[in-house]
């Protein structure tokens, strides 16, 4: 009996309790991410489906070995949604990474908003403006020359004033009183004259305002400000690990990549959301949306193992 309790006593010292406890706490990355999925009794083949992978990468990541997951902004990706599936501390699992392949933590792209300025020169309206306005200076001048002239040619001709009248009446040489009728009737014509000219006068004068009505000056166009939508450009990555034909369409319908990838190999680009991706073997592909790893819906994937996606970023 004593040595049962010996042993039990052995089993909970402080210093056996120190080292499980220590063994949790060496737990890195890979290594806890498996032992909680364990724990949450999760299986391999539920966490491959999820991350995109098949089960011989997702083990090599449990075992801390990246090397079949690509550039570290992939191993990065799935290791974060890993540790959201199983519940574990994201930022904990990436520095364990970090330590484990002695990589410093970069710093996310930060792409700063392009501003586009329409100028438009104004010369050629300034131009057409002093052109305009010299054309009608001089028309002006030339149409005030003939209005004074026609008005000198009027003023010549002067009516008998009545001061005039009495002096032919108080002159000695008084015309004899038969002919007083005539001189009346002469001064009559000369006054209707006046008055048919002065009538003519106004009327030059009214269809010349007529014809030439005051012209204003033209003002300068009033120019638009349009509003000016800023584009931000999403990044995308894409890992093979068989053949597969891909085509990649961005928001403006530019084709961003039209080719046949190979196995292992890793495609980078960037653009303006949304994308139109077509998938050959969409089971060979691993796709992640400015770092974080996308998950093609099974309403994307053909029968043919082929898939057409549409990612709006995230």
């Amino acid at each position: 009996m004593s040595s049962e309790k010996d042993k039990t006593s052995k089993k909970n010292t402080p210093d056996n309790t120190k080292n499980v406890n220590n063994q949790l706490i060496n737990y890195m990355a890979g290594e806890l991410l498996a032992k909680s999925r364990r724990e949450l009794k999760i299986s391999l083949s539920d966490i491959a489906k999820e991350l995109n992978l098949d089960e011989i990468r997702v083990t090599a990541l449990e075992r801390n070995d990246f090397r079949s997951l690509g550039a570290p902004v992939f191993a990065k990706g799935h290791l974060r949604k890993y540790a959201k599936i199983v519940n574990v501390d994201e930022v904990k699992v990436v520095a364990d990474y970090c330590e484990l392949t002695e990589e410093n933590e970069v710093p996310p792209l930060v792409i700063s908003k392009r501003e586009i300025y329409k100028n438009i020169s104004l010369k050629p309206l300034y131009l057409g403006l002093i052109i305009v306005s010299v054309i009608v200076a001089l028309y002006f001048f030339l149409t005030n020359q003939d209005i004074d002239s026609k008005q000198s040619s009027i003023e010549s001709v002067k009516p008998f004033s009545g001061l005039e009248e009495l002096n032919m009446e108080s002159s000695p040489n008084i015309m004899p009183s038969n002919n007083e009728n005539e001189i009346i009737e002469s001064n009559q014509d000369i006054f209707s004259l006046n008055d048919q000219l002065a009538e003519e006068k106004s009327n030059e004068e009214e269809s010349l305002e007529d014809q030439f009505p005051e012209i204003e000056s033209p003002q300068e166009p009033y120019v638009e400000q349009k509003d000016i939508t800023v584009m931000t450009e999403t990044q995308i990555n894409i890992i093979y690990s068989g053949d597969c034909w891909t085509e990649i369409l961005d928001a403006n319908g530019n084709r961003l990549f039209f080719d046949l990838a190979r196995a292992e190999s890793i495609v980078e680009l960037s653009g303006i959301a949304p994308f139109d991706i077509l998938f050959g073997d969409v089971a060979s592909v691993s796709l992640l949306i400015d770092g974080e790893p996308f998950n093609i819906a099974e309403s994307d994937r053909r029968s043919n193992n082929t898939a057409r996606v549409t990612v709006s970023g995230l």
